[in-house]
């Protein structure tokens, strides 16, 4: 993931770019890896940095800490967050990438959330500060002709039943901004400063407008992230950033300023490791330009095997650019699907 350069230099940008912020602050690490993020944090001018992470690279973590210097100001905290106990009462700032894919999926979202209840003092700042999940649709013809078209003729055999779990599934991939056609909706907004567990789990009204005539095959869900100096939730004016791959990492760190700084891994933006979601609808939707796909998007924890994985239930109905229902009967399609 370190890799990933929207994801990394985001996180970057917003750490050192917010001096006032970070100088002589005490930072909290949630699940730190390799200690990327806690490095930065430190070459910011925080106080000292608690670098928490259960898995073994805490091992690895405190190699490279110790090799760029800076082990007087970070310490490894092995363990869970949960169950962790740290020489502070409290700390200034939490610093995680918990992101999953569709951002849910497998994240650790709740264990930041437990780390925000149990450790930040009251005013302290969550990096990330927001996050918002979005909704549009494609027209994928060529992925589907790849997925669909393969099991057509498997060395002479058809095969085609392989590929009814695209309809069951979500699949991770990554789209062409081209092949969107229609507007996007948001369909969660999470602010970290007051977001609860419990609210993780969500159902949500959706309204996206065609763009084109075009064939629609899927649902396409992505999420787009704020970093805010004060935690607060971003204007809804506010657009979020799009990377270039050959941007370099600039930083400018001037005191008194509060720069916000933003990453979307949709379409639109330069591609990630989280890359987008997909919802392969089981037919495709013919649409004129103007016309409208409304529902409800519901997404909860899957509780009855993982709860690792999610659950999903799309509701949609369809109006015409002359305001009339597709179906005149009224008839509301619904698909589930799992995110795993």
């Amino acid at each position: 993931m370190l890799k990933d350069t929207t994801r990394t230099k985001s996180y970057a940008i917003f750490i050192l770019s917010n001096p006032h912020l970070f100088k002589d602050a005490v930072v909290l690490d949630v699940g730190c890896g390799t200690g990327i993020l806690s490095l930065f944090a430190a070459k910011a001018g925080a106080k000292h940095v608690y670098a928490v992470d259960a898995s073994d690279v805490a091992k690895k973590a405190i190699e490279n800490i110790k090799n760029n210097g800076y082990a007087d100001k970070i310490t490894v905290v092995r363990g869970k967050v949960e169950d962790i106990q740290l020489p502070v009462d409290h700390v200034d700032i939490i610093i995680s990438e918990w992101m999953g894919y569709f951002l849910l999926y497998e994240s650790m979202l709740d264990s930041v959330l437990v780390a925000r209840d149990r450790f930040l003092r009251k005013g302290g700042v969550l990096a990330p500060s927001q996050t918002k999940i979005m909704l549009a649709g494609v027209d994928c013809a060529d992925f589907m002709k790849q997925r669909v078209g393969f099991w057509e003729d498997v060395y002479g055999f058809d095969m085609r039943t392989m590929a009814q779990e695209m309809n069951e599934d979500s699949l991770v991939e990554i789209m062409e901004e081209s092949e969107l056609v229609t507007s996007c909706s948001c369909i969660k907004d999470i602010v970290i400063s007051s977001a609860t567990i419990k609210s993780l789990d969500f159902t949500s009204p959706f309204s996206i407008t065609a763009s084109r005539d075009s064939t629609m095959h899927a649902f396409l869900g992505y999420f787009d992230t704020f970093f805010t100096p004060d935690g607060s939730a971003v204007d809804e004016s506010v657009e979020v950033d799009l990377f270039r791959h050959d941007e370099e990492l600039k930083v400018e760190a001037k005191d008194g300023e509060k720069n916000i700084v933003s990453f979307t891994t949709g379409p639109q933006g330069v591609p990630t490791h989280w890359k987008q979601t997909l919802f392969i609808l089981k037919e495709p939707i013919r649409l004129q330009k103007g016309a409208t796909i409304t529902g409800t998007f519901l997404c909860q924890k899957s509780y009855d095997i993982n709860n690792r994985e999610l659950d999903v239930e799309i509701h949609y109905q369809i109006t015409e650019p002359d305001g009339s229902a597709r179906d005149a009967s009224g008839r509301t399609n619904v698909q589930l699907f799992k995110v795993r």
